[in-house]
């Protein structure tokens, strides 16, 4: 695995409780939103290559 690979898998990671806990809202649009907010703030805080 490369070191990017490496980078972006401990990116979603770290992100993944987060998006995982959004998720347990029960009106599914409210939810989608709410595992949304931690995936975009995990790709602006990201600072590998694109």
């Amino acid at each position: 695995m490369s070191e990017t690979h490496k980078a972006l898998h401990q990116a979603m990671m770290k992100m993944q409780p987060a998006m995982m806990a959004g998720m347990m809202v029960k009106d599914a649009d409210l939810a989608w939103i709410c595992a949304m907010i931690p995936h975009h703030q995990g790709a602006i805080v990201w600072p590998g290559p694109v």
